[in-house]
C-alpha cells in the first residue's frame, strides 16, 4: 500500500511539472528590437532585420514603414537597439501600434552603437510633441465623454491613458457603443490620439461585430490612421494623405476651414475632408467634417455617403437616393457612466 502511494504521489509530481513546462512553452511571446524607450513603455520593432539607420530614424518614419512596432509595458533597464524576447502576460490590443504588458523578458542580443550615437538616442528628442495641438484634447485619465448622433447612433469612452511616449504623447480611450443594437454582445473600440511635434494621428481597433465599415481600423471615417490635426492651425492649412479601403489606393485631402474662440477663450477648429473617386458616393466624392475644442477634443464629426458604397441594406438608415448624412456630437462630459 505504502508503495502504491509512493508511487502514485511521484506520478501526480511529474505531470504536475509537465504541466507547468507546457504552460510556459506554450506562452505567448514575441521577439523585438527597442527602437524607442518612455517612462511607461517601449517600443519595439518585430522586423528581423534592423541597422543603425532603423534606430535613428523618428516615430513618423517607423509608423509609416514596415517596422510591424508593439508597445510594451513593465519593461525596464533596456536600451535602445536591444533585442528582446518578451513573455506577454495577457493579450495584445490590435492598434498600430499594438499594446501589451510584459510578464517576463531576456535580452538576446544589442546592436553596438557608437558612443556618441548612443548619447543622442538618450537624450530628450530635438522636436518633442506639439503643446499647441495637445492643448486641443483632454489628459485627465478616468474622463468620460458621451456621443450622440443622428438615427440613434451613441457611444460613450473614457481616457484611460495620457502618457509621452519619447517625441510622441499618447492619448487612448476605451469606448463602447450605445446605440441599441446587438444589446447582449459586447461592442468595445479603442480610440488612440499620437500627438507629434506637427500633426494629430487618430488609431482605432474597433471590436464591434455590428461595424458598418467591417475594418478593425475604422470607427466611423472611411479613413484608417488618420491625420486629424496638422500645423500651423491656421484657416486655409491642408494636407493629404494615402489610404487603402476596399482594396483599393485613395488620397484624402484635409483643410482647415474655420477657427473661431468662444468667450469663456475656449478655441474651436473645424476641418474638411474629401476623398475624390469613391465609387457609388453622391458625385464621386466622400465629404467628412470634424469640429475640436481645446480641452475636450474632437466634439463633432459628421460624414456623407452612399450605403452603395460600404455595402449595407441596412433598412433603419434609408434616405432618398441611398445618400446618408450621419453625423454625432459631444453631449455630455466627464459623466458616471453607470451599468
Amino acid at each position: 500500500m505504502k508503495k502504491w502511494l509512493i508511487s502514485g504521489g511521484i506520478l501526480i509530481l511529474i505531470l504536475l511539472g509537465c504541466s507547468q513546462i507546457w504552460q510556459v512553452d506554450n506562452a505567448m511571446t514575441i521577439e523585438g528590437t527597442v527602437l524607442q524607450i518612455s517612462e511607461a513603455s517601449v517600443l519595439l520593432s518585430q522586423k528581423k532585420e534592423i541597422s543603425m539607420d532603423d534606430l535613428v530614424k523618428t516615430y513618423e518614419e517607423w509608423m509609416e514603414g514596415d517596422y510591424d512596432l508593439i508597445s510594451v509595458s513593465n519593461v525596464e533597464g533596456v536600451e535602445v537597439g536591444m533585442k528582446l524576447r518578451v513573455i506577454i502576460s495577457g493579450t495584445i490590443a490590435e492598434s498600430y501600434p499594438s499594446q501589451t504588458q510584459a510578464k517576463s523578458y531576456e535580452i538576446l542580443n544589442q546592436l553596438q552603437i557608437p558612443k556618441e550615437e548612443s548619447d543622442e538616442m538618450t537624450m530628450a528628442p530635438e522636436n518633442p510633441y506639439n503643446q499647441e495641438l495637445l492643448d486641443i484634447f483632454p489628459k485627465t485619465v478616468g474622463l468620460n465623454q458621451l456621443f450622440n448622433g443622428y438615427a440613434e447612433y451613441g457611444h460613450f469612452q473614457t481616457l484611460k491613458k495620457a502618457q509621452e511616449f519619447g517625441s510622441v504623447f499618447q492619448i487612448i480611450f476605451d469606448g463602447m457603443m450605445t446605440d441599441g443594437y446587438g444589446e447582449s454582445v459586447d461592442r468595445l473600440f479603442q480610440l488612440t490620439y499620437e500627438i507629434t511635434d506637427e500633426m494629430v494621428i487618430e488609431q482605432i481597433y474597433n471590436e464591434d461585430p455590428y461595424n458598418q465599415l467591417k475594418d478593425s481600423r475604422l470607427l466611423n471615417s472611411i479613413i484608417p490612421n488618420k491625420v486629424l490635426l496638422k500645423l500651423p492651425l491656421e484657416v486655409g492649412n491642408s494636407w493629404t494623405q494615402t489610404f487603402s479601403y476596399q482594396g483599393k489606393e485613395y488620397t484624402a485631402m484635409t483643410e482647415i476651414v474655420r477657427i473661431e474662440t468662444s468667450k469663456d477663450g475656449r478655441v474651436t477648429y473645424e476641418t474638411f475632408t474629401t476623398v475624390a473617386d469613391i465609387e457609388g458616393d453622391y458625385n464621386r466624392c466622400y465629404k467628412e467634417t470634424r469640429v475640436f475644442t481645446t480641452g475636450s477634443g474632437m466634439t463633432s464629426f459628421s460624414s456623407l455617403f452612399s450605403f452603395e458604397s460600404i455595402g449595407t441594406d441596412d433598412e433603419d438608415f434609408e434616405q432618398s437616393d441611398d445618400l446618408y448624412l450621419f453625423g454625432y456630437s459631444l453631449s455630455a462630459e466627464n459623466i458616471i457612466i453607470r451599468e
